[in-house]
Formats: C-alpha cells, structure tokens, sequence
C-alpha cells in the first residue's frame, strides 16, 4: 500500500484520468460504489486524489457493462504521442515525423519526448510484408539530445545516442571508463555492437511498449 505523503504526480495523473471516465458515465458516484460493492467515502477519496488507484479497484470497475474500459487502461492511462523516426537492427535511426500510436503509460509525458519505431526484423522482411510487421514504440526525453547533454546513468542501460558525426544510434549502451564520450553500443535486435562510438548526447529509454506490455525505466 502506499502512503499518502509519498504519492506523486504521476499517482495523481491516474486518480484524474479515471475521474474524467466516470463523470462520462450517466452515473452518480454513489450508483458507481454500489454496484461494485465499495464505500462511496472511499471512492471519493480515490477520484479527488486521496486514496490510490488499486488493481482491485481497477477490476471492479471494468466490470461495470457501462465502463468500457480495461484495468490497464485505468491504471496506465492511453496516451498518443508523435513518432518522429523508427530503428532496425544495425541501422541508424531515420527520422521522420507519422501518426501518432496510442500507448499506455505512467509517465508524465512532455511535448519535448522523442518517440520512435523499432522493428526487430530486416526493413527488406519489413516491406514484404508490412501487415504483419508489428513494431515497438521507445519513448526517450529530447532535451538531452537537443541540448548535447548526457543523460545520469546511461551506462548498461537502453539508450538513444547522437555521435560526433550526427548519427543517431539506438540500444543498450556501454562506456569506455578510459574516455569519457565514447561508448559501444549493441543495437536492439542485433549480435554485432558498434565499438567505441564518439558521442555528443544520450539519453535513457523512459517507456518501451509494444501494445501488450508497458514498463517504465
């Protein structure tokens, strides 16, 4: 259970969320509680952001015929967000600017995120056969690519990577202890890294999902 005093922003999001689907509802919060069986004090509780929004809750309420909602959906939220480019194995990242997918996040999300697209199989398998090529979407921060700056403790972890030639390079990261911007990267999907890359900025995978799962790092 988590307390009161240690509720974040990123709580209160979902409290707000799941207050605007029911105020949808042709429902009064007190109809809401009784028909899953919960104390009207506490619900209210929940919708104005003092109490959290448990599974159980979740559960409960997407058991209602008039809630057409998932307890997924409840608990993180569907978000559309810009894709501005899209990575396969041993490639550069592309960008481009296309429609933006809906995924289901807990994470406060800026306009200034990097969304891209990363398919694990070859572009030339990709294009073959475009119906089944199912994608993941990586959500990254932007100011640190936009400003050259690194992101804290991108070591061992899943990064986006602009190098010294303007390349940007995507996949689980490694630095050189001996120099400070240089790193190797093992691109998502690959069995060959990239060694010892020069680099101006990083930053850190904040969301990955593929749709099915979600997972913030």
């Amino acid at each position: 259970m988590i307390a009161l005093k240690e509720y974040s922003n990123v709580d209160k999001q979902i409290n707000k969320h799941l207050k605007s689907l029911i105020e949808d509802l042709e429902l009064t919060q007190e109809e809401v509680a009784d028909k899953i069986g919960i104390n009207k004090i506490h619900l209210n509780k929940v919708l104005n952001g003092k109490a959290e929004v448990s599974m159980d809750l979740a559960k409960k309420l997407s058991s209602l015929t008039e809630f057409n909602s998932t307890p997924q959906e409840i608990l993180f939220p569907p978000l559309e967000i810009e894709c501005i480019g899209e990575m396969f194995p041993m490639e550069n990242v592309s960008l481009y600017k296309t429609e933006r997918p809906k995924i289901m996040c807990k994470f406060p999300i800026s306009p200034g995120y990097i969304c891209l697209k990363s398919y694990l199989m070859p572009r030339i398998q990709r294009d073959a056969n475009p119906k089944e090529s199912g994608y993941d979407v990586l959500v990254f921060d932007g100011k640190y690519i936009e400003k050259d700056t690194m992101e804290k403790n991108f070591d061992n972890r899943f990064c986006l990577v602009h190098t010294m030639q303007n390349d940007l390079v995507c996949g689980m990261t490694l630095q050189n202890p001996e120099i400070e911007n240089k790193v190797t990267v093992m691109p998502i999907g690959s069995t060959a890294p990239i060694r010892n890359i020069e680099i101006k900025s990083v930053a850190v995978v904040k969301i990955a999902t593929n749709f099915t799962y979600h997972g913030i790092y």
